[in-house]
């Protein structure tokens, strides 16, 4: 079930960013899971960056975790923010031993690039975030969807933050 779906024009890695930190200032309670779908190269760590400076943490300490599955930044004592790129992932045995039940059923708020390739392992409540490339090489649309309640308030939260066609 999709309860809100937005569309957000990003004419830039800037206007990447701060989609990305709007989104992430809104957030009052975790869990929350992200699933960042687009090609390589659309913006998804972009996004991740800009997220992640939203919750306080310095935007040059996020890297692409690619190779490494998984990347866990802790933000305060019972909170954390895990940045998760499936690329590489090929089975559910896989992305089991990576620790991503773990990172869902842990209250962090998890961001995850190529969710569209466990979509069924996915909570049934998360916003969907898709890139897509625009006419030029910097333009993107970035369709935001939420699934349930927890993830419909954080797109309500950020209407009023950010440029909304509906």
């Amino acid at each position: 079930m999709t309860c809100h779906v937005v569309s957000l024009p990003s004419r830039s890695p800037e206007d990447t960013l701060r989609i990305g930190y709007v989104l992430g200032s809104v957030l009052e309670k975790p869990p929350l899971l992200i699933s960042l779908i687009g090609e390589l190269g659309v913006g998804k760590t972009v996004f991740v960056k800009g997220f992640a400076r939203a919750l306080g943490l310095s935007m040059d300490s996020i890297t692409s975790p690619t190779f490494v599955i998984a990347n866990e930044y802790e933000l305060t004592t019972s909170l954390r923010l895990i940045h998760a790129d499936l690329y590489r992932i090929e089975s559910r045995t896989e992305l089991e031993n990576a620790g991503f039940l773990d990172w869902i059923g842990s209250g962090a708020i998890t961001l995850v690039e190529w969710g569209d390739r466990v979509a069924e392992a996915l909570p049934e409540d998360h916003l969907k975030v898709v890139f897509s490339r625009g006419k030029d090489e910097n333009e993107r649309e970035i369709r935001v969807s939420a699934t349930g309640c927890i993830s419909s308030l954080v797109i309500e939260k950020s209407r009023s933050e950010l440029t909304i066609q509906v």
